[in-house]
């Protein structure tokens, strides 16, 4: 997938889930084939995105996996889609 489509999905992304986000900035990335942004949004607050084009990373478990954690007290970060 190109580049520039990629991008395309990752702001339908954030604009079907209603983020109202002034800049996305890439972060460095690792040796999975995850990619990560950091969402600025309007009001200053930031954001993460994690984007697994690849889909070998299994972001849905991730999901899960956190949300697990947090129903037993551990602090781990919001998952919110």
């Amino acid at each position: 997938m190109s580049k520039d489509l990629r991008n395309d999905k990752r702001i339908n992304f954030l604009e079907t889930n209603h983020v109202a986000y002034a800049q996305i900035v890439p972060l460095k990335t690792d040796a999975s084939s995850r990619k990560y942004f950091r969402i600025v949004l309007k009001t200053g607050d930031t954001l993460v995105l994690a984007d697994d084009e690849l889909k070998k990373n299994k972001l849905p478990e991730f999901a899960n996996l956190a949300l697990f954690l947090k129903e037993k007290g551990v602090r781990v970060p919001e998952v919110y889609a």
